[in-house]
């Protein structure tokens, strides 16, 4: 048992968008207001939004999609934005397959890059500010209100 919980400790590693790398995100602390991501939503300073951006064709954003719902299913924030990049036949495969049952405002590649240049880019934003920025898989709501303390919206 010893080793066992040695080499989990060994094997342990801060989830990537906790790190520091994520405080380098241009619109990391930025009011809403002052960044790209105002042209694709309006913000109240007592909501919480989650936006996530992601490609079609990328594997990483495939496998946040459930975790995404969860954040619509469980109301963990007041309102989720999904923005997406790809060609029409992309997104009719990513269609068949995932059955979103949430809308999607596709955006053309150079507006994409000027919000994200990795995918998938999830930007949490309470209070009108871009508070966190995860540029990796979603994690679940749950899992990022335990790690992050997020309040409940009321």
């Amino acid at each position: 048992m010893c080793i066992s919980v040695f080499t989990a400790g060994l094997t342990f590693r801060t989830p990537y968008f906790l790190t520091s790398n994520n405080d380098n995100h241009k619109f990391q602390f930025q009011n809403i207001k002052n960044t790209e991501l105002s042209k694709y939503i309006k913000t109240s300073p007592d909501r919480t939004y989650l936006i996530f951006c992601f490609s079609y064709t990328c594997p990483h954003c495939w496998n946040s999609i459930e975790n995404l719902r969860s954040y619509i299913r469980t109301k963990a924030v007041d309102s989720v934005v999904v923005l997406s990049v790809g060609e029409q036949k992309d997104r009719l495969v990513f269609e068949q397959n995932f059955k979103p049952d949430f809308t999607i405002k596709e955006l053309s590649a150079g507006a994409m890059d000027k919000l994200t240049m990795a995918y998938p880019t999830t930007f949490y934003v309470a209070n009108d500010t871009v508070k966190i920025v995860i540029q990796s898989e979603l994690p679940s709501a749950f899992t990022l209100n335990k790690m992050i303390n997020i309040p409940k919206p009321k």
